[in-house]
């Protein structure tokens, strides 16, 4: 019954015939051998593997291994994360916006459709800031800065601002704020919660005194959508 630390960052481990874990790290295999004696480490971990699939925001990584050693894996796609911004015609024709590849989600089209309103980065717990782009000569503006889950923009009515859901990188503490969208003004934070968790903003009312937003319930649990009074 006794516990014993051996490594910090891992998120998921195997353990082989050998009396050798197989740790799983970000897309990275570790392999620890364990000392007979005393159950813990013989020497540090060394890195065994790299560009294995997985989902950071679990910390799931798709590997498993045999008993004689044999480690069987599913291959990270390198451009797994690179992906376009595009019109779809209602005909199904696709244009490709002049903008590079990156890790788009969320995008949110401005109410008079000469703007685009997007997240870029990987969200679900990780660094992502919300970014206007002019889908016509590919010019970006940046809103948000250093923060996490920032991927689900709501524009006013009037299309003068944007509301959206975050988390900054160096606290846990999870908020709603709002900015101008041509990024003339400083964040106003709208609301704050005690627990910490993606929140998306969905809809402003007409007149923008209040906010619909969709709050994460956890895993297993189900999602709810709130009304926030401005």
């Amino acid at each position: 019954g006794q516990r014993r630390h051996l490594l910090r960052g891992a998120s998921q481990v195997w353990s082989t015939a050998t009396g050798v874990l197989l740790l799983g790290r970000e897309g990275e295999l570790l392999a620890l051998p364990l000392d007979v004696a005393t159950g813990g480490p013989a020497v540090g971990a060394t890195k065994v593997l790299s560009g294995v699939a997985c989902v950071p925001s679990s910390g799931v990584v798709y590997f498993d291994v045999a008993t004689n050693g044999t480690i069987v894996y599913a291959e990270r796609d390198p451009q797994a994360t690179e992906f376009e911004l595009a019109w779809v015609s209602r005909d199904g024709r696709v244009e490709p916006l002049p903008l590079p590849p990156r890790e788009y989600r969320g995008p949110r089209v401005s109410p008079d459709g000469t703007k685009i309103a997007v997240g870029i980065g990987a969200g679900r717990g990780r660094a992502s800031d919300i970014w206007v782009c002019d889908p016509v000569t590919g010019a970006m503006t940046r809103l948000s800065v250093d923060s996490r889950n920032n991927v689900f923009p709501a524009w006013t009515h009037d299309g003068k601002r944007l509301a959206y859901g975050m988390t900054p990188l160096d606290v846990d503490v999870a908020a709603l704020g709002s900015k101008a969208a041509d990024g003339s003004d400083a964040l106003r934070v709208l609301a704050r919660f005690d627990q910490s968790g993606p929140r998306a903003a969905l809809s402003w009312t007409p007149a923008a005194e209040a906010l619909f937003f969709q709050q994460d319930g956890g895993a297993g649990k189900s999602a709810d959508i709130l009304y926030l009074s401005l």
